[in-house]
């Protein structure tokens, strides 16, 4: 996504591996992650090791070069299986890789394009797209599949 052109500003999921009890601070330093120059706001989601899948989010927005959290930190879940590094923004990660089909969540930098949700309208203030979702919506998880995770919507009158 061309994000001059949409006027959009980008924003963030940061699925990271993070040990908090090794950590005097309350949140890791995201300079190392090289994160494009015009991103000023980030979902932080932090876990307290590969296998565990409960987690925490925080919100981060960035002013005067320096990221500060924002708002409270909310209880999340990733994958069953906890985490392994997926495809995204990030270096490629140390340790284990996602695999279709592992149960567990992608970990590294990823873009949020779009939000989404079953209300005709978008919540007030999003400054995003938004896609009104259905009971016929789905993502297509064979991986020999040219749509490969890729969000597809059965059309009125197909076979199911």
């Amino acid at each position: 996504m061309n994000f001059k052109k949409t006027g959009l500003v980008p924003v963030f999921l940061l699925w990271l591996f993070y040990l908090t009890a090794c950590s005097s601070l309350l949140e890791p330093p995201l300079d190392h992650l090289k994160l494009p120059a015009a991103t000023t706001q980030l979902l932080l989601v932090t876990t307290t090791d590969w296998e565990t899948s409960t987690a925490t989010l925080q919100r981060m927005e960035k002013s005067a070069d320096q990221w500060h959290a924002v708002g409270e930190r909310i209880p999340v879940r990733v994958g069953r299986n906890g985490l392994g590094w997926g495809v995204g923004l990030h270096q490629d990660g140390d340790g284990v890789q996602k695999l279709e089909g592992d149960g567990k969540a992608p970990a590294g930098v990823f873009p949020l394009g779009m939000a989404f949700g079953y209300e005709e309208q978008a919540p007030v203030g999003l400054q995003m797209p938004y896609r009104i979702a259905s009971e016929r919506d789905y993502f297509i998880d064979a991986v020999d599949s040219p749509d490969y995770n890729r969000w597809r919507q059965y059309s009125v009158g197909a076979s199911e």
